[in-house]
């Protein structure tokens, strides 16, 4: 798989990245460890993680799966989002949940609202940041970060001096490679604009089709880490009238290409977010063996040509032009 550079940073990172939110959520420690597995062992070799995810438990297996081959990888993780104490009820439903999940889809709404109750808490000062990195390097085996970054911060005021003079002495001694922000499309371009000290990585999610913000331009080579180019769970209902507008069966027919059904647009969906970012880094949950061949295909060997892509990416925009703005967020 191609690896991208990221403008001044001395790094390379896989084109497609591993995001581990789902670990030891939805997904258990078993799978979650073959996934990773599988992901790379075709090429992927970038990984998402956050303090926060799994309870505070997600970093621990990702630390187990990297232990042989921290060198051979790149880690991103977050802190700012203290995670909420898992109770041993709590450990030991996750997995019946689970397999009840998998027997009856259904649940799964029930089971994401009932998990809010234990919803993380917001900390972004030095004494939290510092207590988070150091529970970071001990869960993931490594002595150094790739990458750290200020989770879900919406503004900011939330945001001090002090913190930015800690984040940029762990990059002097050596402890991170580099430094950022992890928001939504909208907060991190604002946060970044009124810090005093620019971050060296942006994350955040955003729907590919829509078009960029003004800072989005502004901010140069400031390497980006682009998450949920589909807007994530929200997506259902635009994903159904994707598929059956007929400007984009149109398309398909133009370019001979069957859209059966919604699966049939992932292809095209991936192939056109990867093109429309061609310098960025793609974080991709992907823990179904199938998921991740489309992935990582779609990066090494694409199906589509560029002006394939850049017409659908057209057509696309002028869709999602007519869908309620609470579907394309």
């Amino acid at each position: 798989m191609k690896r991208v550079s990221l403008g001044p940073l001395p790094i390379k990172v896989s084109r497609i990245g591993f995001g581990c939110a789902p670990v030891l959520g939805r997904v258990g420690k078993g799978d979650s460890l073959y996934a990773m597995g599988q992901a790379f062992d075709r090429g992927v070799t970038h990984f998402d993680v956050a303090r926060s995810y799994g309870y505070g438990e997600a970093e621990g297996v990702l630390g187990n799966f990297v232990s042989d081959k921290r060198d051979k990888v790149t880690i991103t993780t977050k802190f700012g989002l203290v995670p909420a104490r898992s109770s041993k009820i709590v450990n030991f439903a996750k997995p019946v949940v689970r397999r009840l999940i998998q027997t009856i889809p259904a649940l799964a709404s029930k089971a994401r609202r009932h998990s809010l109750k234990f919803s993380p808490t917001r900390s972004y000062d030095v004494p939290g940041a510092r207590e988070s990195v150091e529970k970071s390097l001990r869960s993931l085996k490594t002595d150094y970060l790739d990458f750290i970054l200020i989770h879900d911060c919406e503004n900011a005021t939330e945001i001090g001096d002090e913190l930015l003079l800690f984040l940029e002495k762990l990059k002097v001694e050596g402890t991170v490679a580099a430094w950022g922000l992890a928001s939504t499309y909208d907060s991190a371009g604002a946060i970044s604009a009124l810090l005093p000290r620019k971050p060296d990585i942006i994350q955040f999610g955003r729907l590919f089709g829509n078009e960029m913000n003004s800072w989005d331009q502004e901010l140069g080579e400031t390497p980006r880490f682009l998450h949920s180019p589909f807007g994530g769970r929200n997506m259902s209902e635009v994903w159904c009238r994707l598929w059956k507008d007929k400007r984009l069966q149109h398309w398909a027919k133009t370019n001979d290409i069957e859209i059966e059904n919604k699966s049939s647009l992932y292809r095209p969906l991936l192939e056109s977010a990867l093109y429309e970012a061609p310098h960025q880094i793609l974080i991709a949950s992907m823990f179904q063996e199938a998921h991740i061949d489309e992935n990582t295909q779609a990066s090494s060997n694409p199906k589509f040509e560029s002006a394939q892509l850049k017409s659908f990416i057209a057509v696309l925009r002028e869709i999602l032009g007519d869908v309620h703005p609470k579907f394309v967020e």
